[in-house]
């Protein structure tokens, strides 16, 4: 008499599950290979360590079809696409925005010092178009120069305003202590905050500007 083979229901179960991973677009990678040209999938966290003086991984893409990229992140809506754990500048890493914001619209800090009564530069912002130099021949001052090739900048101090033609007339502003004043373009697309003050031991005066674009 022949015997006959009758798979059990949780054999026929796992050979249509086989079927299906093998026959489909995924594949289960946990604890397996990593599959080349398919998509895999893992229950758990993947890692490659690499103590090398190398890169750990490359990845590349010749192709130079529209859509062409290297690397591809996706994520849960609100989730960051990656992690890092170093401040280090990442060199051609273009971080267009801010926050939502684009880099052009954000602040500017220029930073500066020089000797009093020096005639030297402290700070400048050549989109602005203008200079802050120490003054030449008084010792708590600072001159405010027109540096565009054609334009007036407007320096707002104390009580009024002064307009500035290029190269003109500077703007004589006292810094015997903390001054503030504004300095805009005739256009409006550009403003300059900045602060000077003539230092503790007064030997050099200090300025700060915080630069501001704006496209109307």
């Amino acid at each position: 008499m022949r015997s006959r083979f009758r798979p059990s229901p949780a054999m026929i179960v796992a050979c249509i599950a086989l079927l299906v991973a093998l026959g489909g677009t995924t594949y289960a990678a946990t604890g397996g290979n990593f599959i080349l040209g398919k998509s895999n999938t893992a229950s758990s966290k993947s890692t490659l360590s690499a103590p090398i003086a190398d890169k750990a991984l490359t990845v590349t893409n010749d192709s130079s079809k529209a859509g062409a990229t290297a690397l591809g992140l996706n994520v849960a809506k609100g989730h960051p696409p990656f992690r890092v754990n170093s401040g280090a500048k990442v060199a051609n890493l273009n971080a267009d925005k801010l926050d939502g914001v684009d880099l052009s619209q954000l602040p500017a800090v220029h930073l500066g010092i020089a000797p009093k009564r020096s005639g030297g530069t402290i700070i400048q912002w050549h989109d602005l178009g203008a200079r802050v130099v120490a003054s030449s021949s008084v010792n708590n001052q600072v001159e405010v120069l027109n540096i565009r090739p054609s334009g007036d900048i407007e320096v707002l101090y104390g009580p009024g305003s002064e307009s500035i033609q290029p190269p003109g007339p500077v703007a004589n502003i006292d810094v015997s202590s903390l001054t503030t004043f504004i300095v805009t373009n005739s256009e409006g697309t550009r403003s300059w905050l900045v602060a000077c003050a003539l230092e503790q031991l007064q030997s050099n005066i200090r300025c700060q500007g915080v630069a501001s674009r704006f496209t109307g």
